[in-house]
């Protein structure tokens, strides 16, 4: 998809000795990056690559580009979200792994405007519910009362470990041990 060379980093793994090096210099430029956010910015970039194909666009892809593109994907009748999605991508490139070409691009007030508005037709969000001391005492109970499905069990525990620790799903889903004192 892009020219490695693009990217200082791209830059710093050609000058790097061995293979070895080369993915440890960009092991270490995303090791403060989760990996949520990097599949966020692959499934972008992805999206992408196959409007690419289909419409001759280049890479690294200039404002003009960078626009049509998100119209297109505006007009297929897409989530909205994806033109903020593809600008973040954009970003992500531009901060994270220093492709500077797309400087213009991610300042664009167009581009910029295009997403705000998509990203406006989802409309206001909603809230969930706030977890209520009764809630947490009956999912307590269930853990403890020793007649529940082993599922329920299992379930009602991973809510309260996630509420416990402040932690979304994907936080435990990774999770390899938990000490408890």
């Amino acid at each position: 998809m892009a020219d490695p060379l693009v990217f200082v980093v791209g830059l710093q793994m050609q000058a790097a000795a061995t293979a070895a090096e080369a993915l440890e210099t960009l092991r270490l430029s995303l090791v403060s990056r989760r990996t949520a956010t990097l599949a966020a910015r692959l499934s972008a970039a992805l999206q992408y690559r196959s409007w690419q194909a289909v419409s001759g666009a280049g890479w690294p892809p200039d404002e003009t580009e960078a626009f049509r593109f998100v119209n297109a994907v505006a007009s297929a009748k897409h989530a909205p979200s994806r033109a903020q999605r593809f600008l973040e991508m954009l970003n992500f490139l531009q901060h994270v792994l220093m492709c500077t070409v797309l400087m213009p691009v991610t300042a664009s007030k167009r581009l910029q405007g295009f997403a705000q508005e998509m990203t406006a037709r989802l409309g206001v969000r909603q809230q969930a519910s706030v977890v209520c001391m009764g809630t947490l005492r009956l999912l307590e109970d269930l853990v403890l009362d020793g007649t529940s499905d082993e599922l329920d069990v299992v379930l009602a525990g991973t809510f309260l470990i996630m509420f416990t620790l402040r932690a979304r799903y994907g936080d435990l889903a990774n999770m390899i041990r938990l000490g408890l004192d």
